[in-house]
């Protein structure tokens, strides 16, 4: 089956990460779940009775004191790990993909280019260079052993087969770790254009900001939902009662076991059903906002491909042909970036005839 995934051209000056996820395949609407789940080690108690409740096109955020079990609650769903008790179910046709924190896939003497060869041999060497150009892996790099690689040159290879690995559910465990502001920015842009599902763990306050749609706290007694960012959750710690979440950093304090939650009132399930709308719009929103930034890339870029084509010399044809497919490339992009904004407009009229 051919690897699809979307590049952009990097100029000769790029210092940062140039790429976007490639769109997801197609999936059911309710896309994880989690009911009861459980898990000890050595005797130690790390939580109990998670619930979790991930539908299509979300962003979710799992926050928590380090050590609370996180990671470990991540690679049980992942299915590394086996729960003690509980049960975890993808919806139909979801494919997830793992970003392990501490990259433990990339180790030994095989050198970047070599672990990519072995990993993708669809790929021709030439493409997996150009690919690995893309995220900063230039001239001698690619010739670098795995164990000789720094935490950031780890990261960025992790994320690279990421994105060549089409997945509808990211399960992500500290995706900027080790990365410089720039390739920072470059992984929220490409998480901010992801039409997918994702579900993250992470101490960056502007992501959790800029992409959650809800926060889940963990702590011994399990997950407590936060509707709305990270704003939003820290609101939430400072109202009173017993059942809000933990803090998200530093030791967690003591407290009495989580009171089952009462049946939900009028009020309050008036207050979800804003809220879950208000998601809704915002997640419109940033859709709204990539199609309007991707179809503005898109028109730079196949201005950028004529001025070349133009400025090619007759003797190059080699040239000038690779230049054409480009730029047919790009302008069946543009094509169907266009026919999905017409789309999201005609969905945006529906509901504004509906509330009339």
């Amino acid at each position: 089956e051919r690897l699809k995934f979307d590049l952009k051209q990097p100029r000769a000056d790029a210092k940062t990460l140039a790429f976007r996820f490639s769109v997801p395949p197609a999936g059911g609407n309710d896309v994880l779940e989690l009911s009861g789940v459980a898990k000890s080690f050595g005797g130690r108690l790390l939580f109990e009775q998670a619930d979790l409740h991930l539908r299509k096109g979300e962003k979710v955020f799992l926050l928590g004191p380090n050590g609370c079990g996180k990671t470990t609650l991540m690679r049980i769903i992942s299915g590394e790990l086996a729960p003690d008790a509980g049960e975890v179910r993808l919806g139909v046709n979801i494919i997830p993909r793992y970003y392990d924190q501490i990259q433990s896939g990339l180790s030994g003497r095989a050198s970047v280019l070599e672990h990519m060869t072995d990993s993708y041999p669809l790929l021709t060497q030439t493409r997996i260079r150009t690919i690995l150009g893309s995220f900063l892996f230039c001239g001698d790099s690619v010739d670098k052993s795995l164990d000789s690689l720094s935490g950031g040159e780890k990261a960025r290879l992790e994320l690279l087969k990421l994105m060549l690995e089409p997945a509808n559910l990211l399960l992500l465990d500290e995706p900027t770790n080790h990365l410089d502001i720039a390739s920072r920015e470059a992984v929220e842009n490409a998480l901010l254009d992801y039409p997918g599902t994702v579900l993250a763990i992470s101490h960056d306050r502007y992501l959790i900001n800029r992409l959650a749609d809800r926060v889940y706290a963990l702590s011994a007694e399990g997950l407590l939902e936060t509707l709305g960012n990270y704003d939003d959750y820290m609101r939430c710690l400072e109202q009173p009662g017993e059942n809000k979440p933990p803090s998200a950093s530093g030791r967690a304090e003591p407290r009495q076991p989580m009171a089952k939650a009462a049946p939900e009132t009028e009020a309050s399930q008036e207050y979800r059903r804003r809220k879950e709308e208000q998601a809704k719009e915002r997640r419109l929103a940033k859709k709204r906002q990539r199609l309007q930034r991707r179809l503005q890339e898109l028109e730079e870029e196949i201005d950028l491909l004529q001025e070349q084509i133009d400025a090619c010399a007759p003797e190059d044809y080699q040239l000038m042909t690779e230049f054409f497919c480009q730029k047919e490339q790009l302008e069946e992009q543009l094509l169907e970036t266009m026919t999905e904004q017409e789309l999201l407009r005609g969905q945006d009229q529906d509901q504004t005839g509906a509330q009339k």
